[in-house]
């Protein structure tokens, strides 16, 4: 092979490696490109996806308040379907000097001494095991309960003396209709002891225990297991 021969050779070899450099640096610059676009692309998903997400937490954040509002709402509406009977149970009392009984009464001597616990049952259904307390002092522990109970005239209400029809020995009564009125005679002078506290415990037509004061304060029972 004579020397002008292999000089030739070799510049050719160069050439083809140069031209293939070349071809291959524009393949890798296209492919570079291309993977720049992908990429930018795949970033602009992201970005568009992470708006998604968020305006979707935006939207679940709502949902959530509105749901906790609900229920809030629901259990108000709960709460006042459950007190819409007992609301309308009343609850006072009257003195010695405003009560007249159709028989002699058993169990106190003397009218001195005597005061009537009233609960009316102003609601459209029945409430039952109804009993009334009277705490001398508060915070004493000791309670009073009623000697005889009876039902009310509606003539006593109407002029504020007390009749007592037939009272009968017993601390509590087993059922009150609607719109009756239930004497509860107790031997204490509720006149000269204003400090004293009156309760009154009943059970509504649903099964619900409740308590009344003489502030006409409700409050709703988990159970009557003391009186």
């Amino acid at each position: 092979m004579s020397l002008i021969f292999a000089t030739q050779l070799t510049a050719i070899a160069t050439a083809a490696l140069a031209v293939f450099a070349i071809v291959t640096a524009i393949y890798a610059v296209r492919d570079f490109r291309k993977q720049s676009k992908e990429v930018s692309h795949q970033a602009e998903m992201l970005e568009v996806q992470s708006g998604q997400l968020e305006e979707q937490r935006k939207i679940n954040a709502l949902q959530e308040k509105d749901l906790q509002a609900s229920l809030k709402e629901r259990e108000h509406l709960r709460r006042i379907t459950e007190r819409e009977q007992a609301d309308a149970v009343n609850f006072h009392w009257w003195p010695a000097s405003q009560i007249m009984i159709t028989r002699q009464v058993q169990s106190v001597t003397g009218t001195a001494q005597l005061s009537v616990l009233v609960a009316d049952n102003a609601s459209r259904r029945r409430i039952v095991n109804v009993a009334c307390r009277i705490e001398p002092s508060a915070g004493a522990g000791l309670t009073l309960a009623a000697d005889e109970t009876g039902q009310l005239s509606d003539s006593a209400v109407a002029s504020f003396r007390a009749i007592l029809n037939k009272p009968v020995r017993g601390s509590a009564v087993l059922l009150i209709r609607p719109g009756s009125r239930y004497g509860f005679l107790i031997g204490f002078d509720l006149e000269s002891r204003p400090d004293a506290r009156l309760a009154a415990r009943f059970t509504d037509d649903a099964g619900l225990h409740w308590q009344i004061d003489q502030d006409l304060h409700l409050q709703m029972l988990d159970n009557r297991s003391d009186w």
